[in-house]
């Protein structure tokens, strides 16, 4: 017979498993779902299980009171992991603790998801069934965790101070030194073992689920929480960040970008804005969880709006954009701004949603374009450091205060081709290619590893660097053949490229002569000097635009100030302004309007719909409305835009 969930007795009580004992490991998953209240601290004795489950199919019965329950096979292998021998164990599992088939009760148990996690005396964090890869990590790992765990607080004290004094340019002080300290002792086979394995580990489905922050970032304190991976022992959360911070500082850890999000804690006293942002690779089986699964961490913030399946995604999104705008973090955050950066999306997945909301189920947003348009602030912005004027109106209708400054001329050039992605990797074939570490006066390269492209503009040149400069030749060729409406065309499409925005407009004399004993001034000569060869000889330059002028290592940013250029154009368009002003900007058309808008620290494109409203377009940047000259000195010339 099939177990049928019976109510709960109270929005403030869930399920738990009793899992019976068993020393035979093959034997028969059996258990009872004891129902308990979070609101009674005696009955906070279970532990609570962070796991993967969507897409997996119910096929697996167990024994639930005695009774058939079918769960996933990633459930049941770490039930069976987790069973004791002699013991009982209370473990509380959503996908079985919950009623999935009542959408009722899933809202009531998800609102109170915090909650659970919060009281849970441990959280244990299953990976899945181990590889050859993994197990060897997760044995060297728990050999050294068995070393480190009876530390006694006040030996741990005077370690952390030892280890402190004595960190190296890459050995983190601390619990992260004493870790290093031991994994110093293991042999050079053994460490290409572990960076293997941390490899393996990195790329588990696990740390792709929404949900990990929240039911990570709830446990009562880092020793509470147990990484495991097949059969061998668990590790502490703390423990495994903090090789992993060994292994970042020796360069070893290029292939492992969640730790940034998932083990570092502080990313938990972090802002709504910037959690939400970082959750863009992250996946969830219902676009709602992308919010409902930091419900728990950002209680404030997020109480307000309910826990609804039933409730169009459109409405949350809204609902969650909307409380960022009204409640910036604190002065130096302007929640208006970012919103509109990350909400100017090329596609969205979710339908209906307004232009100035973010799909924050597929944000594909450049962290470049954040650094390219919310750079400015106070007397440098745009707006001169005034704040958000901004209001809310039914449907779905947000009100921004500014000006009016120009429109989008006819000359737009092509977009230029998308190529970093904040997660693109370049695979290391070669050892040799790889900076060898020094541990203990040795030398010891390791294989197979990763490093971080760092956003290595080198490589958007080497990539799109042909299509890049048939664009910018053909952009600078049709911008010449207008008339003289566009006097100083390459000197201000240089200052636009190089970012020079201080040396504009030019002087009296109408020239451009910047001062040549300042750096970014020679640059803008350099990049000046470079246009002129773009628009002669075009795709002929990508040989000597791949390689620059070999003043910096391969990973860094850029080599010259073209490479640079490449980094600042990577899916943007260049135009001109109906009154003649080269700009740069994300899906820019003609006639779009450019406004300067309360609260916004760049130009931001707005695009004219039925009814005199707008569709935002995106921020962009145009000479001559970069540092609050087109902002006006008399509020009487502001007007209201209405978003939609």
């Amino acid at each position: 017979m099939n177990y049928e969930y019976s109510p709960l007795t109270s929005p403030r009580c869930t399920r738990v498993i009793k899992l019976q004992s068993a020393s035979d490991p093959s034997k028969p998953l059996i258990f009872k779902l004891v129902e308990i209240s979070l609101d009674n601290s005696r009955s906070r004795s279970y532990e609570a299980l962070s796991y993967t489950w969507g897409g997996q199919p119910l096929d697996r019965p167990v024994s639930c009171d005695s009774k058939t329950l079918l769960i996933t096979a990633n459930a049941e292998a770490a039930l069976r992991r987790l069973r004791r021998k002699r013991k009982a164990r209370y473990l509380w599992v959503d996908a079985i603790c919950i009623n999935q088939s009542s959408v009722a009760e899933r809202n009531v148990q998800v609102a109170s998801m915090g909650d659970i996690y919060r009281g849970a005396k441990r959280v244990l964090i299953w990976l899945g069934e181990a590889t050859p890869h993994a197990e060897a990590a997760f044995l060297i790992m728990a050999d050294v965790w068995r070393l480190v765990k009876p530390l006694s607080p006040l030996r741990a004290l005077r370690i952390r101070i030892a280890t402190a004094k004595e960190a190296g340019p890459w050995e983190p002080p601390g619990y992260d030194g004493i870790q290093f300290k031991l994994l110093r002792k293991l042999t050079p086979d053994q460490r290409v073992q572990l960076v293997r394995g941390v490899i393996d580990i990195e790329s588990r489905p696990y740390w792709e689920r929404v949900w990990t922050l929240q039911e990570v970032g709830l446990c009562r304190h880092a020793d509470s929480c147990l990484v495991f991976c097949g059969t061998p022992g668990p590790v502490s959360l703390w423990f495994l960040e903090a090789i992993v911070r060994v292994f970042k500082g020796l360069e070893l850890s290029g292939k492992l970008p969640w730790h940034e999000e998932h083990l570092d804690r502080r990313i938990y006293t972090s802002d709504l804005q910037s959690v939400l942002y970082g959750m863009r690779f992250k996946k969830a089986t219902d676009p709602r969880d992308y919010i409902y699964g930091l419900r728990g961490l950002f209680p404030v913030e997020l109480s307000p709006i309910p826990i609804s399946y039933e409730r169009p995604t459109t409405d949350i999104y809204r609902d969650v954009a909307q409380r960022i705008i009204e409640n910036p973090r604190d002065s130096h955050s302007l929640g208006l701004d970012n919103i509109l950066v990350l909400s100017a999306q090329e596609y969205k997945t979710v339908a209906d949603c307004p232009s100035w909301v973010p799909d924050w189920s597929s944000l594909t947003v450049l962290d470049i374009r954040l650094v390219l348009y919310t750079y400015y602030d106070g007397k440098g912005s745009a707006c001169l450091g005034a704040p958000a004027m901004c209001s809310f109106r039914p449907p779905g209708i947000l009100v921004l205060t500014g000006r009016e400054v120009t429109t989008v001329g006819a000359h737009v050039s092509a977009k230029f081709p998308p190529a970093l992605h904040p997660n693109d990797l370049v695979d290391i074939q070669d050892a040799t290619e790889l900076r060898s570490s020094r541990m203990d006066g040795e030398l010891y390269p390791y294989p197979e590893v990763f490093q971080n492209k760092q956003a290595a503009t080198r490589i958007v040149a080497e990539h799109n660097g042909r299509e890049m400069l048939s664009i910018l030749q053909q952009f600078i060729i049709h911008s010449e053949s207008y008339p003289e409406q566009l006097p100083h065309t390459l000197e201000q499409t240089a200052h636009l490229l190089s970012g020079n925005y201080e040396s504009y407009p030019p002087d009296s004399s109408g020239s451009y002569s910047p001062n040549h004993g300042n750096t970014r001034a020679r640059e803008l000569v350099k990049i000046r000097q470079w246009l002129t060869g773009v628009k002669e000889h075009g795709p002929d330059l990508y040989p000597d635009f791949v390689m620059g002028d070999g003043s910096a290592p391969k990973h860094c940013y850029w080599s010259m100030p073209q490479h640079k250029v490449a980094y600042g154009l990577d899916g943007q368009k260049l135009f001109w302004t109906a009154d003649g002003r080269p700009g740069e900007g994300l899906d820019v058309e003609p006639g779009d309007v450019i406004t300067v808008l309360a609260g916004c620290h760049s130009a931001v494109v707005l695009r004219k719909v039925c009814g005199g409203r707008y569709r935002l377009v995106g921020h962009c940047i145009v000479l001559g409305v970069t540092k609050g000259e087109e902002w006006p000195k008399d509020d009487t010339l502001l007007r209201e835009f209405e978003i939609v």
